[in-house]
């Protein structure tokens, strides 16, 4: 999808639109109301990272880990930052520089194995599999030997001014480009790769997030919008219909959506279908600063927020439709779907159709008061039945055949079911 299209400015829609939003906060067992990073272990543990301890999530209860139940945390705290690697083991940097590896459920000092005990951050895994840590106050730096030790190594920092081919390009857990050079991985930062990404008409000014695609392509985001890369070729160039400022977190989820969170525009959502999205969880407040963002096996998105807890989105397996005109209420007394996937509704007001292909409310398609009954049969026709006794066929089409049938008695058409083989029954 290439091309500058002109967009209007995006209103942030509700979220609980489409989701069902779980909201968590210090008041159901955080240790505090900010989450900086979110990853999932292969047991099935969530784990979240906050400037007050390293919490664990079982689904039910949230597990804090911090110094003052935590033999092996005797620093402070907050943690920096933590990846998960390619094993599934957790790598957690605190503030002041210890490290802590979670690995199988248990927590042990990251420290040793030839690491220096003074600080000691994380530098990432590169796509070979290796573990880089670097001491910032001597600039030595380390890597994962095959037998579990460290040893000392070069720095990995890659030649920016040298970046303009991206074939190579790896993006790690959190967002970290790494590409090769003369045979080598190395990290280089997101503004080394702005001369290489092109955008219709002109040049980019720079980039604000990137993220792993789940078919191996990339995403790339600026501040003039998104841009994906697949096997060379730039597949998606579209703009943003209104600035994003700086980005915080990137995730594509499994149905192909590309979510990106901000510090000041909140949550915003690029579809499969071309489509731009901005969401609010609260439309009166200024800024919803999104911290981390993450798909768990389940399918749920996670969204860390900073300073307003963590909250959990579940795609809804319900859409809702209002049958009733003008605003009014209505009744819905029966359901049907037809071979088209067009669900038929029956009511006060008559038999309305919505189509999920066409966008927009329920189309009233029988003009019948106090429609009782609806049944799609074998053959596609539909029939609806009506309190007085009433039944109405109508095709495929929702075109209305001749007279209805009038039973006797004038009954309720309760109930109308179709026997293979046999015929239609009227339940009254």
């Amino acid at each position: 999808m290439l091309g500058d299209r002109a967009l209007s400015a995006v209103a942030p829609l509700d979220l609980t639109s489409e989701y069902t939003v779980r909201s968590y906060s210090a008041d159901e067992g955080l240790p505090q109301n900010s989450v900086t990073r979110i990853t999932q272990t292969p047991d099935g543990y969530l784990w979240f990272s906050t400037y007050r301890g390293l919490v664990r999530f079982d689904g039910v209860r949230f597990t804090v880990f911090d110094r003052s139940n935590t033999r092996v945390i005797d620093g402070q705290d907050s943690v920096n930052t933590f990846f998960k690697d390619s094993k599934g083991r957790i790598t957690v940097e605190f503030k002041g520089g210890q490290l802590v590896w979670v690995e199988g459920g248990v927590l042990s000092r990251g420290q040793g194995y030839g690491l220096p005990l003074q600080t000691t951050s994380i530098r990432g895994e590169s796509p070979d599999g290796r573990r880089y840590f670097e001491n910032p106050a001597t600039g030595i730096w380390y890597v994962e030997s095959e037998n579990g030790r460290f040893e000392e190594t070069r720095p990995i920092w890659g030649d920016g001014r040298s970046v303009v081919d991206l074939s190579s390009l790896h993006i790690q857990e959190g967002g970290i480009p790494w590409i090769l050079q003369n045979g080598r991985w190395v990290q280089v930062e997101l503004k080394d790769l702005v001369p290489a990404v092109p955008r219709p008409g002109g040049r980019i000014q720079r980039l604000v997030q990137a993220v792993s695609g789940r078919d191996g392509g990339i995403w790339l985001v600026s501040d003039w919008g998104i841009h994906r890369l697949k096997e060379g070729q730039w597949v998606v160039q579209v703009p943003f219909p209104e600035p994003v400022g700086d980005s915080s977190a990137g995730l594509e989820d499994r149905d192909g959506n590309l979510w990106i969170g901000s510090w000041v525009q909140g949550l915003w959502r690029y579809s499969p279908n071309g489509e731009i999205q901005r969401f609010a969880l609260d439309r009166g407040a200024a800024s919803e600063p999104v911290r981390s963002l993450f798909e768990d096996s389940e399918g749920n998105i996670w969204m860390g927020m900073e300073g307003s807890g963590l909250h959990r989105l579940r795609r809804r397996a319900f859409r809702s439709a209002k049958t009733g005109s003008k605003g009014s209420p209505s009744i819905t007394r029966s359901v049907a779907e037809d071979s088209k996937g067009r669900v038929w509704f029956a009511g006060q007001e008559g038999v309305s159709v919505v189509d999920p292909g066409v966008p927009g409310s329920p189309r009233l398609i029988l003009e019948q008061a106090l429609s009782r009954s609806v049944l799609c049969d074998s053959t596609g026709v539909l029939w609806a039945g009506t309190y007085s006794g009433l039944i109405f066929r109508l095709d495929p089409e929702g075109l209305r055949l001749p007279e209805p049938l009038q039973l006797e008695e004038r009954r309720n058409v309760a109930v109308l079911f179709e026997e293979p083989g046999v015929g239609l029954w009227v339940g009254r």
